[in-house]
């Protein structure tokens, strides 16, 4: 099995990389470190992947940068590298519905993510291939990004580890 990860180098996307690695997937993983949206095309891309997870995004991003993240998921969609029968999982984040918590931008990035995710799942590309498309919500997650959030967000709420946030995903994808 072929999984393509992108926001797969840290936190949550790293977790699910080991965590398909160590159940014997082929995982190609990037970060931001390794691809920005208009260097698309110089990425290696596998040929087809039964996965396509998509953890992308940063409480930092200003607008366009921002926006970047979900303009990439859905470029990636379109190129039909998931095969026939797979699965595309778009982490996206509770901060679409509380963006006064965090940076408006990545707020308004991750719903304009879920919106391309529902619109890849009503496709007729999608019903072609059979693909399974998911939308996957988390609140907090022990990552760095978690750092850079106010004290105030917290609010004696308690974050949920990478681990068990990649657990998540990988039911999702039907891996256990």
């Amino acid at each position: 099995m072929k999984a393509l990860i992108i926001g797969g180098t840290r936190g949550r996307g790293k977790a699910t990389a080991d965590a398909l690695t160590l159940r014997g997937w082929d995982v190609t993983a990037y970060g931001s470190a390794q691809w920005d949206v208009h260097d698309r095309f110089d990425l290696y891309i596998p040929e087809q992947c039964d996965a396509l997870i998509y953890c992308a995004g940063n409480i930092r991003a200003q607008w366009q940068p921002a926006f970047d993240f979900p303009q990439m998921f859905y470029w990636l969609c379109l190129e039909e590298i998931v095969n026939y029968g797979g699965v595309i999982v778009a982490v996206s984040s509770v901060a679409v519905d509380r963006p006064a918590k965090v940076n408006a931008h990545y707020a308004a990035a991750k719903a304009a993510l879920e919106s391309y995710a529902r619109t890849v799942a009503d496709s007729d590309m999608a019903r072609d291939r059979h693909w399974r498309v998911e939308v996957i919500r988390f609140d907090l997650v022990d990552t760095d990004m978690l750092l850079q959030l106010p004290a105030d967000t917290l609010a004696g709420r308690t974050a949920i580890s990478a681990e068990t946030a990649a657990a998540r995903i990988l039911a999702l994808l039907g891996v256990e």
